[in-house]
């Protein structure tokens, strides 16, 4: 009986000998518990179980410039850093515009704050909350 095992995406055999090795030990590894949990039950000697495990990962892509375009480490970044600063401008910024009188209604929410508003108790106008 045949089975053909194909993985998923990002599976790399690797440059190294030790890398090469690894996935070789995990292939073989994924084909003894086919043998023995998966299908020990269905399939019965004299019969074989035959394992295939095509190898499509070296045809993954390659780019360009060796990753040139990326920025460095060094590189100034906007996004997940948390800014006071910022927090604050929006915060400002959500009361002035109709929002809730105080500032206390933006929270953090993992690195940027939110302003959430829910409908108010007894009409339609928004509460912050």
């Amino acid at each position: 009986m045949p089975l053909v095992f194909v993985h998923g995406v990002n599976v790399r055999e690797g440059t190294t000998d030790d890398a090469k090795k690894a996935l070789v030990d995990q292939v073989d590894a994924r084909d003894q518990l086919f043998r023995t949990i998966g299908l020990g039950g269905l399939v019965q000697p004299p019969a074989r179980l035959h394992i295939e495990n095509p190898y499509w990962g070296g045809y993954g892509v390659t780019l360009s410039s060796n990753l040139a375009s990326l920025p460095d480490p060094g590189t100034e970044k906007f996004g997940p850093a948390v800014d006071d600063v910022m927090t604050q401008v929006l915060t400002e910024t959500a009361a002035s515009s109709g929002g809730c009188s105080d500032g206390d209604h933006a929270r953090r929410r993992g690195d940027r704050a939110t302003h959430t508003r829910s409908p108010g108790p007894a009409d339609d106008t928004a509460a912050c909350r």
